[in-house]
């Protein structure tokens, strides 16, 4: 469990053409869901939601924009109902867009053709800048796990430095 979320944007996906509603299933949910929400109107809602790239793990099934929240963090990060289910916090939705899945460009879609060229191009930089955090930062825990565990002979199991011995000589040095 947890909350899903797409890095990209309507524009990726080629909203207002015919296979707008299908690259966003395939994409976010994979092939095998798809008569789920297939024109059905479930994926007309586009929230824009601030969260931290900490909170984002990679969403099973190989589906690279695919991230998700898990359930823990997630509880942790959210508003509890009083019926036990948890809802997204009001003031991280920064937007929420209504995008009928049906709804095609006008017939002069040239017109918006660099727009969307745009937005696609913002949200591959976007995947570009998740991907780094998410190395650097998995780098830097890797880095203190290390750290931790180099520093455990020296520390007790309640987290108190060693006392030194008398036999202890700061001035030998080992060949």
């Amino acid at each position: 469990g947890g909350v899903y979320f797409s890095t990209l944007g309507p524009a990726s996906y080629h909203y207002g053409t015919n296979g707008y509603e299908e690259n966003i299933i395939k994409a976010c949910f994979g092939m095998h869901r798809m008569g789920e929400y297939k024109g059905l109107g479930k994926l007309n809602a586009v929230l824009v939601y601030g969260c931290s790239p900490l909170a984002l793990q990679q969403a099973p099934g190989g589906r690279t924009h695919a991230k998700f929240v898990p359930r823990s963090i997630f509880d942790d990060l959210s508003l509890p109902h009083a019926d036990g289910n948890y809802f997204l916090k009001p003031e991280q939705v920064l937007a929420v867009f209504i995008m009928e899945s049906a709804d095609q460009l006008p017939s002069r879609s040239d017109w918006y053709a660099h727009d969307l060229q745009l937005e696609r191009d913002m949200d591959k930089d976007l995947e570009v800048e998740l991907r780094y955090f998410q190395k650097r930062t998995k780098s830097n825990t890797e880095l203190i796990e290390k750290a931790v565990i180099s520093l455990l002979p020296v520390m007790d199991l309640e987290n108190k430095p060693r006392q030194r011995n008398d036999d202890d000589n700061d001035d030998e040095v080992e060949a």
